[in-house]
């Protein structure tokens, strides 16, 4: 516990939140009565910080005379970077579900594009929060623009939804497009910092407008989610009407460029399904492993031991390989802070399908 204290007190919240200085001197107060930091770790915490300072050259007199003074946007917002923002956008999309090989949408065929949602015209949404300034922005609708026509209907004030009123339009859109995509989900209003959550549902009147639309698409109609924290779409999954989902995260300022990219097939998406690559067009895709303890231990139900970033070509298969640690991953800590490996039944998980079950027994010999 006083390891985990000094830890985080060393760290500067007071750039990033200034309203925190007074609960971390209130936290300080009440930990250090506790015992649990000590001088020596304040001390420690000041001298990361001020090392810091130093190395930037704030003690070293006129600030534009330091060899950090003239960074600027034009550094910081380089084709390179600005190339790297979008490779992380795309590289951290992942497909949910795929009905009928909806996605990716033809040029040829899906010419007007119906973008509806709350987050369908987002910009500093999409960069969540600890970011600095954007280069620019580049929103869903804007992305999508680039591959069709576009007509666009909010649906809802914010992502909020507190209200219906605009759905007409929204669901007019859907019925005379060719193919229709929702941007719906969450954004700082709803999650931040000292800012929970109560339900893990879609605000609002989200999915009801999510319903109403597809069901009154002409064409297909793509679900992107755009949030940080896990949202319950079980509604969608099983409308047979909603032809594909998409999870974005907070992409980035780039994040309307990668997203029309994946649903028009420029770029292939993560994909939360097997590693047997069913499509045309080569794919990465994230192998995760998990491992349940044996029943009746005092642990996490399932926890994260390993995973590991591939590339499938189309129509192939692939071999992965990981290194699992019996003492490392299977061990668990006791009330005491002390690891130890369960004895019985482990099973791993692979993916979303596989299971590996793994038995542990002490021999104690003859």
């Amino acid at each position: 516990m006083a390891d985990s204290s000094s830890a985080n007190f060393d760290r500067d919240y007071e750039s990033v939140f200034p309203s925190s200085r007074v609960r971390l001197i209130d936290s300080f107060v009440h930990q250090q009565s506790r015992g649990l930091l000590t001088e020596a770790d304040v001390n420690n915490a000041l001298t990361n910080t001020l090392t810091v300072q130093m190395r930037l050259g704030m003690f070293d007199g006129e600030p534009s005379a330091q060899p950090f003074a003239h960074l600027g946007p034009r550094d910081v917002c380089s084709p390179a970077h600005q190339d790297l923002a979008l490779q992380a956008a795309r590289q951290g999309i992942v497909l949910l579900q795929n009905r009928a090989r909806s996605l990716p949408l033809s040029t040829a065929r899906h010419r007007t594009i119906a973008v509806i949602g709350p987050n369908a015209d987002a910009t500093v949404t999409m960069i969540g929060n600890y970011a600095g300034v954007a280069c620019g922005y580049t929103s869903p609708v804007q992305g999508i623009a680039r591959y069709a026509k576009t007509i666009h209907q909010a649906g809802c004030i914010g992502v909020a939804c507190t209200s219906n009123q605009q759905f007409g339009a929204a669901i007019g859109a859907a019925a005379h497009a060719d193919a229709t995509v929702l941007v719906m989900g969450l954004d700082q209003s709803i999650e931040a910092e000292a800012r929970d959550r109560t339900s893990v549902l879609l605000p609002g009147h989200q999915q009801e407008l999510i319903s109403k639309v597809a069901l009154a698409s002409r064409g297909p109609t793509i679900l992107v989610l755009m949030c940080g924290g896990p949202v319950d779409v079980t509604f969608a999954k099983n409308d047979p009407k909603i032809s594909a989902i998409i999870w974005v995260g907070y992409p980035g300022q780039a994040g309307g460029t990668a997203i029309a990219d994946v649903i028009f097939g420029t770029t292939n998406p993560g994909l939360h399904i097997d590693v047997m690559n069913k499509g045309k067009v080569d794919g990465s895709h994230t192998v995760l492993v998990f491992s349940t303890p044996p029943e009746g231990t005092k642990s996490p139900e399932k926890q994260l031991i390993g995973f590991k970033r591939i590339h499938v070509l189309a129509g192939s298969k692939q071999r992965v390989k990981m290194n699992i640690h019996v003492c490392k991953h299977l061990s668990r800590a006791d009330e005491f802070g002390v690891r130890m490996i369960p004895v019985g039944e482990h099973t791993l998980h692979i993916g979303d399908d596989l299971k590996h079950k793994l038995s542990l027994h002490i021999d104690l010999g003859k």
